[in-house]
């Protein structure tokens, strides 16, 4: 998807055949950040999250790429945690789909960059193509039936743990045999439902039910309940004791962390609440997220660097 939206991408895939250099290692092969948006004030960013914004303005680029961009050597340690965050970056990598674009099954977006990121997955995991793609298709069809048992164990109202220990019972290889058989129908909707539903047979017996407009039902959904907005929100300290709070409506300053973080809080349910009543919303989920970051100081403790405060409104 996102290589038919910009086919430098492709390109950017091709680079990394063979690549192995700092912390390759450590992050998945052929990751790529992706420009979602700007926000309003930078004021609370710092130098580095700054620059990758600007970077990234120029169009989507892959970890390593970024990362001589920003002539920094630690891929793992690039700094986009809080971008992705507050919605400003956002990964693209290999998924499913990906692999269904490649056996044909899905004929949409860019081939080509499919098949450069699974070689990429196959190369770094030292197996052919066509064992990585077998491997994968094994492992969501385990990850499925696992998270259907899952919630037909828990949805009648009592606490379940998850199913963990259902891998051990799928196939031959465990050392228990069991059957598992749902007694209601599994209904799959959305557009991939009868691919990713494909063989779960394996695992778990069930009457599989499509829709005849089930492929579009999750789209439905996101269109009819995609009233929101978002609130991002930073405090920092001033280096002279103080700690700055960067809200929308400008700064503001306070001499506790505390009282700092209280005040976000309080102004970001005063926002929602404001667009609520504008946009004439008689309900709405409010989802808060706070984020404190430090870093290991070998004289006092942990050094506090910033807070984070991201508000997520639904409708």
């Amino acid at each position: 998807v996102l290589s038919a939206a910009h086919p430098g991408v492709r390109d950017a895939l091709a680079e990394l055949r063979g690549y192995w250099a700092s912390d390759y290692g450590l992050v998945q092969p052929g990751t790529l950040f992706v420009l979602v948006r700007r926000p309003e004030s930078s004021a609370g960013l710092n130098e580095q999250e700054r620059e990758i914004l600007d970077i990234l303005a120029d169009g989507p680029l892959s970890q390593v790429q970024l990362a001589h961009r920003l002539d920094y050597p630690y891929l793992s340690l690039l700094g986009t945690g809080r971008l992705e965050e507050l919605g400003l970056v956002r990964r693209g990598g290999l998924t499913p789909t990906d692999l269904t674009v490649l056996d044909g099954r899905v004929e949409r977006w860019d081939r080509e960059a499919a098949s450069l990121a699974i070689d990429l997955f196959a190369e770094r995991a030292e197996l052919s193509r066509e064992e990585f793609v077998r491997r994968v298709w094994a492992e969501v069809r385990r990850t499925a039936a696992a998270a259907v048992l899952t919630e037909a164990l828990s949805g009648n109202g009592s606490s379940f743990p998850g199913c963990g220990f259902c891998g051990e019972t799928f196939g031959s290889g465990g050392p228990v045999e069991v059957t598992w058989r749902l007694k209601s129908p599994l209904v799959g909707v959305g557009a991939p439902a009868r691919l990713l539903l494909d063989g779960l047979e394996s695992h778990l017996h069930a009457e599989t039910v499509f829709p005849e407009w089930g492929a579009v039902a999750n789209a439905v959904g996101a269109a009819s309940g995609a009233g929101g907005m978002h609130v991002d929100l930073s405090i920092m300290p001033d280096g002279a004791g103080r700690f700055l709070l960067y809200a929308p409506g400008g700064m503001r300053v306070f001499r506790k962390l505390e009282e700092a973080r209280e005040e976000a809080l309080q102004l970001a349910r005063e926002i929602a609440r404001d667009y609520a009543v504008h946009m004439g919303y008689d309900r709405f989920v409010l989802d808060v997220r706070v984020r404190d970051r430090s870093a290991p100081s070998a004289f006092s403790g942990d050094i506090y660097i910033d807070t984070s405060v991201v508000a997520k409104m639904r409708y």
